[in-house]
């Protein structure tokens, strides 16, 4: 039932199949519905303008200019004949193909045709233009073109295998086609035939995407508002603003009243940081020193203290059972995974060239069963890949001996964290909290107030804590427990800008910019949680030849001596070269510096001192051997 053998034309035609491909431009949506498969990708209207004979200028002279982008401007320029082709991306394009009910789309027939000019929406772009070239104006308009281009959920391509169909591929939604085509069709070749990619394509990966972002609700707003931000430069920290709200937890309106600055992740509704009383809960970015710098620091120094609550209901969680379950994760992990239940292990699962395809948590609950945590935006992703690489695996539907469910909207997540937190967590937990009955990486069943709880003594922000995995409907009633039992302690509501700079000072890495499937556990300083004597696994010979060849890269950590505000891409120097470039960056508010990561030669990996360059200013950089925080983890294992 996911694999597709035969295609079926409407002339009557049958086509028997190994795979199909879904190259269908603005069609894809359409297309990926006939296979039962949510593709988000459809059309925008786009249009340019022909300008009329440039004074002074003859068409050979024209031809010579170069094409020209104004971001400034909204516009891009290029000759075209005896004048000018000036288009642009305005804020108030319309979709095409999406419709509004779930037979509507791009109508047939369709092919080579263009819409109506709207001459009213282009002018916006043509005074923009006027601005920069101001001859336009006396050249009057030869033409203006209206037409479609294909455009996705996020206004990037739509690649790879679906998760769906186990044979069924898509290479759509390319906003510029010509100039990807080439390394597209390779990239895609190599899916089909070798199973993945030679480069990390995960941020064109059809599994980036929920169920949401395939929804008309969602793409019609957001692709518009994506085109209308095609040239504007976005500030770090910035967030869309359409097509919000969709997924939230259920203490998303208890955190508003506390002033909740929110943030978006894989359709969640996640606060971001807390504003204080007298400061307007909202969002100021900067390529400087944001608005949220200094409450962001104070919810950090706070749980590295005393204690704070997050609500990290957004995690993506799933279980694995099945009597092939034990099999499938010792076949996917590089951790053992045959511990005894209870156990909570953070681990890799590595493709066959040794690199990271997953960072998750999994815990044992029964002799078959495990349960998965992992990142809001890659519970696609990571299920997929679990899927299609354990023999026998599916969704529990019919003779499946390792079956994969997701358990998201199950369970909401309440992480209590900081010195402080067992003295809270206690104070309303019927059972024994004590580092001696429940010591760290274990798991366990407790009641807190009326509600059953799943513990996890683990987290991401490098201090003593407690995940707790809690039924969506008691979520409420134990973080008003925790919160009335924490306020003797001065506890805090915690973002995630917080996580972010807590974990960065603890060393823990991130998957899609720290590590990714071209990066390897030996690269990233990860090799303390493969296990090659546990029996094979998947990568495991290559990680041995890997080891064996010896590492060409080590992920590094650095403190920027001077104050600046990296957010990660910058390029690091030595001896007036680049020799890498930061994958996280971010300010550590217990050291008192910017912290960043990034990968070195291993030849230069034993080197201290280093530049990072932080728009364009050269800031001098301090490589540290081991984690900037709590190194020996007696913190975090109090």
């Amino acid at each position: 039932g996911r694999r597709i053998t035969t295609v079926h034309t409407a002339s009557g035609r049958s086509i028997e199949c190994e795979m199909v491909v879904n190259a269908a431009g603005m069609w894809g949506m359409g297309v990926g519905r006939m296979a039962g498969v949510r593709v988000p990708a459809i059309a925008v209207e786009h249009q340019y303008m022909l300008s009329g004979p440039i004074e002074g200028w003859t068409p050979v002279e024209l031809a010579k200019l170069p094409t020209m982008r104004d971001p400034d401007h909204l516009v891009y320029y290029k000759p075209d004949g005896p004048g000018l082709l000036v288009g642009g991306y305005e804020p108030d394009t319309l979709t095409f193909g999406l419709g509004t009910s779930r037979d509507s789309g791009i109508p047939a027939p369709f092919q080579r045709q263009l819409f109506d000019a709207n001459y009213d929406r282009f002018a916006q772009l043509a005074e923009l233009a006027a601005k920069r070239t101001p001859v336009i104006e006396t050249a009057g308009i030869r033409a203006l073109i209206n037409g479609p281009i294909p455009y996705s959920a996020d206004a990037d391509f739509v690649m790879g295998r679906t998760p769906e169909i186990d044979n069924f591929y898509v290479a759509t939604g390319f906003l510029y086609g010509i100039a990807a085509g080439g390394g597209a069709g390779k990239m895609m070749a190599e899916w089909m035939l070798e199973g993945r990619p030679s480069l990390d394509l995960w941020p064109l990966d059809v599994r980036r995407f929920s169920f949401h972002h395939t929804t008309r609700h969602f793409m019609g707003p957001r692709m518009v508002e994506l085109y209308g931000h095609h040239y504007k430069l976005a500030a770090p920290g910035s967030e869309k603003m359409s097509a919000r709200g969709i997924r939230r937890s259920p203490l998303h309106h208890t955190l508003a009243a506390r002033n909740a600055v929110f943030g978006s992740r894989g359709g969640w509704e996640r606060p971001n940081w807390f504003a204080p009383e007298g400061v307007e809960a909202v969002d100021e970015p900067s390529f400087g020193k944001p608005n949220w710098f200094e409450h962001v620091g104070a919810a950090h120094q706070a749980v590295r203290r005393g204690v704070g609550l997050i609500d990290q209901s957004s995690f993506a969680k799933f279980e694995i059972t099945g009597p092939g379950a034990l099999a499938a994760v010792q076949w996917l992990s590089v951790a053992d995974m045959d511990k005894s239940i209870g156990t909570v292990t953070y681990t890799q699962l590595c493709n066959e060239r040794g690199g990271i395809e997953c960072d998750l948590t999994m815990i044992r609950t029964a002799a078959d069963s495990w349960y998965v945590v992992t990142g809001a935006a890659f519970g696609a992703h990571d299920m997929g890949w679990i899927r299609a690489n354990s023999p026998g695996a599916g969704d529990g539907s019919a003779g499946h001996d390792v079956i994969v469910r997701d358990l998201t909207s199950a369970r909401a997540v309440i992480n209590v964290c900081g010195p402080l937190s067992r003295a809270v967590l206690q104070a309303v937990c019927e059972d024994d909290v004590s580092n001696e009955a429940f010591p760290y990486a274990r798991a366990g069943d407790v009641t807190i107030g009326s509600a059953p709880v799943l513990a996890l003594r683990i987290g991401y922000v490098g201090e003593l804590g407690w995940e707790l995995h809690i039924p969506t409907e008691y979520a409420a009633h134990v973080y008003e427990l925790l919160r009335e039992a924490g306020e003797p302690y001065g506890i805090v509501d915690v973002g995630y800008r917080s996580i972010d700079t807590m974990r960065m000072e603890k060393g823990y890495v991130y998957w899609s910019t720290d590590i990714t499937p071209d990066t390897t556990p030996w690269e990233a300083g990860l090799d303390w949680r493969v296990n090659l004597g546990k029996g094979d696994f998947c990568g495991r010979d290559a990680l041995i030849a890997l080891r064996q060849a010896g590492v060409t890269r080590k992920l590094c950590t650095f403190t920027l001596e001077e104050m600046a505000h990296p957010v990660s891409g910058e390029a690091i120097i030595a001896d007036g070269r680049v020799v890498g470039f930061t994958t996280s960056a971010n300010f550590g508010h217990t050291i008192g510096k910017p912290v960043a990561y990034g990968y070195l030669p291993v030849e230069l990996a034993g080197r201290t001192d280093f530049v990072v360059e932080v728009y364009g200013e050269p800031i001098p950089a301090i490589r540290h051997d081991r984690p900037l925080y709590d190194p020996d983890n007696v913190r975090l294992k109090a």
